[in-house]
Parts: C-alpha cells; structure tokens; sequence
C-alpha cells in the first residue's frame, strides 16, 4: 500500500516539472523530515529540494511575527497586568501565574477563531454583571474585585497584543489572526505554487489562509482521507472535510 505522503509526492511530480518551485506546509516539522525522505528515495539525479515548512513557520512568515516561547509570554502578560489602571491592587507574579495559564489560552482561542475580541469581552462583562445584579446593595468587596477584573479583560487583551506586536511577537492564536489578515498580501507578492498537505481540521484562521491561496490554480490542498469515510454521512472521521468540500 502507498504511503499518503508517497502518493501525494507522486501526484506533484506528474503535475509540477519542478518540485524545487514548490513550497510545500505540513501540520508538523516532523512530517516534513518524512516527506524530505521520500523525495530522496525518488530522486534518481542530483536536484533541489523543495521548500518544505510547517504550518507554524509558514504563519509566522506571513504575519511577520515569530510565535513566543509560553514561559516568556507569561512574564510578557504580567507585564501588561501591571499597567492596568483598572485593577488597583496587583497580585504577586506567584499568585498571578496560577490563573494566568487558563487565561491566556482563552486569548489564544479567540484569536485563533477569528472572534471578535471587543464583542466577546463586552458579553463576558454584561454576563457576570447580570449573574451578581441582585447583590447590587451587597456587594462585598471581595465581589466587586471580581467584577472589576472582568471588566479589565478587553483592556488586557489589548494591552498584551499591542505590546507583543509591536515588539514582532505574537502567541500563537496572534499569529494566526495575523496571518489571516495578512494573507492576500503575501498572495499578491508571492506567485510560487504552494501545497498544504496532510491537514484535517482547521480553525477559522487556518480555513481563511487556505482559501485566499487555493484562489489560485498553481496552489493544492491534499486531504488524507478515501472514499468510505468520504462517502459515509455519518462517519466523524470526515466530517470536517465534507464541510470543506461542499462550502468552499
């Protein structure tokens, strides 16, 4: 049986004259050493390789961002934190870094799915508003900490963003949204065909970038999959990839 990165090299081989034009974006760096290793075992002649890169890099390159190490970034955040005039009483790095992990990642999934980060925190603020209205002559002080920490989210979330772009630096999810706004830039200067391989689900950043480049005909998108799951309405394992097939 033929491996999927062994078939899709074959199909860019009968489609491309030169695999050394292409600039191929795998989900992880390690598919990418599989795939290099293929190639070698093909190649009967001395050639160049072509660009192999993973999703991650390829974002970064086109939000012009480099993605933070996660310890960096929380001390980055903390950093934001203490310039909240919101907040009156700061906690502890130690204190601080208990809870800040969760929050972060919910930074991270806004981001990622192309939320509208004003709106989301404007919800998240009138929802803990409401859920605390009927101690509105009874609030300790202990509660209107809470609340007011809610209320700071938005103007955290745009705190830690500017400060990480302006310094070329992003979390992941950043990059992500980045890069999607990016991309029919990088499209316009960029004309070399480009292969996504080996993908499954995307998020909403992922599907943004995939569709401004698949606009071009030199540009592929090849999905691990075959018919039976294809076929199968029902089956999960291509749920995604009927989605993409019939919208896109």
């Amino acid at each position: 049986m033929v491996a999927f990165l062994e078939d899709s090299l074959q199909y860019l081989n009968n489609k491309h004259e030169d695999l050394a034009s292409l600039t191929i974006i795998l989900p992880s760096k390690r598919a990418g050493g599989f795939l290099l290793n293929y190639i070698k075992g093909q190649t009967t002649k001395t050639n160049f390789a072509p660009r192999i890169i993973s999703i991650e890099t390829f974002i970064e390159a086109v939000a012009e961002l480099q993605i933070i190490d996660s310890t960096e970034l929380l001390f980055k955040s903390y950093e934001s934190y203490l310039k909240l005039e919101s907040i009156k009483e700061k906690e502890s790095f130690d204190s601080y870094s208990s809870w800040a992990t969760t929050l972060l990642g919910d930074f991270n999934e806004i981001d990622r799915y192309l939320l509208d980060a004003h709106s989301f925190f404007n919800y998240l603020e009138a929802v803990q508003d409401i859920n605390h209205w009927y101690l509105q002559d009874e609030r300790t002080e202990l509660i209107q900490k809470y609340l007011n920490f809610w209320e700071s989210l938005a103007s955290f979330y745009h705190l830690l963003t500017t400060s990480l772009t302006n310094e070329r630096l992003g979390y992941q999810g950043l990059v992500y949204r980045k890069a999607a706004e990016n991309i029919e830039t990088y499209c316009n200067k960029n004309n070399s065909p480009h292969i996504f391989l080996g993908f499954n689900a995307l998020n909403n950043a992922e599907q943004q970038i995939f569709k401004a480049i698949l606009k071009s005909p030199v540009n592929d998108v090849i999905w691990d999959t075959d018919s039976y799951f294809m076929e199968d309405k029902g089956h999960s394992a291509s749920l995604f990839l009927r989605k993409y097939k019939s919208t896109w």
